[in-house]
């Protein structure tokens, strides 16, 4: 009988631990959303997630990565992104504190507590457009390279791919049209750190041969002799 009673109290302590450890164990969940993009905003994919030193993932085709932390809310945590090889290898840190964010439309739903880290390219892709009203056939040059020509409505385009903040020049070559002005007018640039259209915009003004004066073939008059004349 004493057997069965102490059997008894024993399962009944071990059920009792059971409840207190499923308690202590469970820990609120909270959704993050990463997202990785370029400066001007365009996605960057295969960017590797961390929180704290443990990966967690990459992001996808959108730049975004979805996960869920379980902890104590008001808990602080450090997420790290490395970005892709054809991006600057800088580490980008950001500190968060976990803790529910409600919908505004349906109060019942949580949202993801969302970070977006900004991955900048090593070599950046930008266009200049050539406006001005220059005739058709003449030579657009980068840096001395002929790259386009200017079309029926003077209108060219220059694409770039060059490392973000570095010089280049564009010129509109006129030596086929000597009558323009300015002669061989040209642009310095500096390449953006995003994507970007720029702008080169040049005006000419033909300048008029001078005229050439015809001289006038006059007959030249002897002059008389206007000497005393000696009376014989």
């Amino acid at each position: 009988m004493l057997r069965a009673k102490l059997l008894v109290i024993l399962c009944f302590l071990s059920v009792c631990c059971g409840f207190c450890g499923t308690e202590t164990n469970t820990a609120p969940r909270f959704e993050l959303a990463v997202h990785t993009v370029e400066l001007d905003g365009s996605p960057v994919r295969d960017a590797q997630v961390f929180v704290g030193d443990t990966p967690v993932g990459r992001s996808g085709v959108q730049g975004k990565l979805r996960f869920e932390l379980s902890g104590k809310e008001g808990r602080r945590v450090a997420i790290r992104v490395k970005c892709p090889i054809a991006y600057q290898q800088q580490e980008l840190l950001d500190t968060i504190t976990l803790h529910q964010v409600l919908d505004v439309k349906d109060t019942a739903k949580r949202k993801a507590i969302e970070r977006k880290f900004v991955c900048n390219a090593l070599i950046n892709k930008a266009v200049v457009l050539v406006k001005s009203n220059a005739p058709a056939g003449l030579p657009v040059l980068l840096d001395g390279r002929e790259v386009d020509r200017t079309n029926e409505h003077g209108i060219a385009h220059v694409y770039i791919e060059m490392a973000p903040q570095a010089e280049f020049q564009v010129k509109i070559s006129t030596t086929s049209q000597p009558e323009l002005r300015p002669q061989e007018p040209s642009r310095v640039f500096r390449m953006p750190e995003g994507k970007e259209i720029l702008l080169f915009e040049q005006d000419f003004s033909i300048e008029e041969a001078p005229k050439v004066r015809k001289r006038s073939r006059r007959r030249r008059v002897k002059k008389r002799s206007s000497a005393p004349v000696r009376l014989k």
